[in-house]
């Protein structure tokens, strides 16, 4: 899973704090799973970029946190988990924290020349 943002050097979306997908599907777990176990907007990012957590993934997160697939925390209950929430098949979501952020990216989409 690799997601790329390419920001032109004069661009008004170089001062956003950015939070986008990575390798490491480590990494998307544990972020997801600060989101929903912490509820609201635990973080800071102006803008996430990542696959999209479905329906199921508050199924999948509760059996998780009831132990259900081991230790809570442990590297075997992640993996299991990771096994059914199948990342590598959810489609990519974007999350946009501020209206200014939204409003500089319609700006930078209206610039760019799609010739």
């Amino acid at each position: 899973m690799k997601h790329f943002i390419t920001v032109p050097p004069k661009s008004s979306m170089q001062s956003i704090f950015l939070k986008a997908g990575t390798t490491k599907i480590e990494e998307w777990l544990d972020f997801i799973l600060m989101c929903r176990e912490k509820g609201g907007l635990p973080h800071t990012f102006d803008l996430v970029i990542g696959p999209t957590a479905d329906d199921d993934t508050m199924v999948c997160l509760n059996s998780y946190w009831r132990g259900f697939y081991g230790k809570v925390g442990s590297a075997e209950a992640k993996e299991k988990l990771l096994g059914f929430l199948e990342p590598e098949n959810l489609g990519t979501q974007y999350f946009v924290g501020k209206q200014e952020i939204a409003d500089k990216l319609v700006l930078e989409i209206k610039e760019i020349k799609w010739s």
